[in-house]
C-alpha cells in the first residue's frame, strides 16, 4: 500500500475541507429554497427571515474573527481588520433600522470600524506584513475571495436594478426580481464567508506549525 508524503496528506486534508464546505453551502442553499417554498414572499421583506440571517452570519463572522484575535497575537492585526470589516457589512445590511434612529448619522458610524482597525495595522505592520503574506494562498483565502465574488459579481452587479429593468420589461416585477437575486445570493456569500472564518484558524493554527 503506497504512503502518502507529509504533503500529499496535507494536500487531501485540505480537499477534504473543500468538499464538506462544498456539502455545507449547497445544503444551505437548499435550506433558502425550503423556507422560501414555505414563507413565499415574505422570505425576502425587509427585516425578513433572509436579512436576518444575513446579519446573524455577520455576527457569527465577527465572533469567530474577535475570539481568534485573542488567542492569535500573531495575527491579530489581520483578525481585527476582518472583523472591523464584518462589523460594518452588519451594519450596512441594517442601514434602514440606523436610518430611523440616527437620521443624521444614520448606518455611516460604521465606518470607524475599519478606519480604526487601518491604524491599528499601521501600528502593528510588521507582524500584520508578515500575517498577511501567510494568510494569502491559504484555502481561507480562496474562500473569502469566493464569497466577494459571490457579493459583488452576482449580488450587486447581476442584482442591479437597471441590468435587471433591461431584461424584464414590466416594471413592476424588476424591484422583486432585484432583491430576490441581491438577497439571496448575499446570504449564500455570507454563510461561505462564515466558514472561511473556520478555515482561517486551521489553516494559519497549521502554518504556524509548520514553520515551528
Amino acid at each position: 500500500m503506497m504512503m502518502l508524503t507529509s504533503d500529499q496528506q496535507k494536500k487531501v486534508c485540505i480537499c477534504s475541507r473543500y468538499m464538506i464546505y462544498f456539502i455545507l453551502t449547497v445544503g444551505f442553499a437548499y435550506l433558502i429554497r425550503y423556507i422560501t417554498s414555505v414563507y413565499q414572499e415574505k422570505t425576502f421583506v425587509e427585516f425578513g427571515i433572509i436579512e436576518n440571517m444575513q446579519v446573524g452570519l455577520l455576527i457569527l463572522s465577527v465572533l469567530s474573527f474577535l475570539i481568534q484575535s485573542f488567542f492569535s497575537k500573531e495575527h491579530r492585526s489581520l483578525l481585527l481588520f476582518l472583523t472591523s470589516l464584518c462589523c460594518f457589512a452588519s451594519i450596512r445590511e441594517l442601514d434602514s433600522y440606523f436610518e430611523n434612529i440616527m437620521p443624521l448619522v444614520s448606518w455611516k458610524f460604521c465606518y470607524l470600524f475599519p478606519l480604526s482597525s487601518i491604524l491599528y495595522l499601521i501600528y502593528d505592520r510588521m507582524r500584520a506584513k508578515k500575517s498577511l503574506f501567510s494568510f494569502i494562498g491559504t484555502p481561507a483565502f480562496s474562500m473569502m475571495s469566493m464569497a466577494m465574488f459571490i457579493f459583488i459579481a452576482i449580488a450587486q452587479i447581476v442584482g442591479n436594478k437597471a441590468f435587471i429593468a433591461y431584461a424584464i420589461p414590466e416594471l413592476e416585477y424588476v424591484a422583486l426580481v432585484r432583491r430576490f437575486i441581491e438577497e439571496g445570493t448575499e446570504v449564500i456569500a455570507y454563510f461561505l464567508l462564515f466558514l472561511s472564518t473556520i478555515e482561517f484558524y486551521i489553516s494559519m493554527k497549521s502554518q504556524d506549525n509548520s514553520d515551528v
